[in-house]
């Protein structure tokens, strides 16, 4: 498994079926072109093709004019299912999300006022490819057993890996590998 540039959704276009699927849907809805303003990046499972039937579609953006994201998420989706704007304090941070849904697939997309390589969805991320590259379809096939269970993808990780810690989330981002 290579490192895909995950700033460029074209790696999508050889993927799995699942990510050939999202890869229409993004590049139909010209998803990328209308969040270029904030450097989007596609995050969480779908990347990773540790996908669940329940799983949403994350995009991360680098967001300074919060009015600016606002405006542009509601001309581009705001007549989209389900769609709804609303700010969160997420680990001490301000971030916005938009959530929509496109031909019946949910997509919450984050704006913070950090580079997307600086958030947290982009660090588990990246962490979570290297693992699935290093441990492959064993990992793979227990973290999926586990999201189907309604584990998140983060607790699945850590409970695999047999990591302690009373918040997954800064366990993963914690967890350096050793192998």
């Amino acid at each position: 498994m290579h490192l895909p540039n995950f700033h460029n959704i074209s790696y999508l276009k050889n993927g799995s079926p699942v990510q050939q699927n999202l890869y229409q849907i993004l590049t139909s809805e010209k998803v990328f072109e209308k969040l270029n303003a904030f450097n989007p990046v596609l995050i969480g499972t779908f990347p990773l093709d540790i996908t669940t039937p329940e799983s949403d579609v994350d995009i991360a953006c680098h967001v300074v004019d919060v009015e600016s994201f606002r405006k542009i998420m509601f001309s581009c989706f705001g007549q989209r299912e389900a769609y709804c704007f609303k700010g969160e304090m997420i680990r001490k941070k301000v971030v916005r999300i938009a959530t929509f849904k496109l031909e019946g697939i949910p997509f919450e997309v984050y704006g913070e006022n950090a580079p997307v390589q600086d958030q947290w969805g982009y660090q588990h991320m990246m962490i979570e490819f290297e693992l699935l590259r290093r441990f492959g379809e064993p990992l793979r096939s227990e973290v999926l057993r586990l999201k189907r269970r309604g584990w998140t993808t983060e607790e699945a990780f850590v409970e695999v890996l047999g990591l302690d810690g009373h918040d997954p989330y800064q366990t993963l981002l914690n967890f350096k590998l050793t192998v």
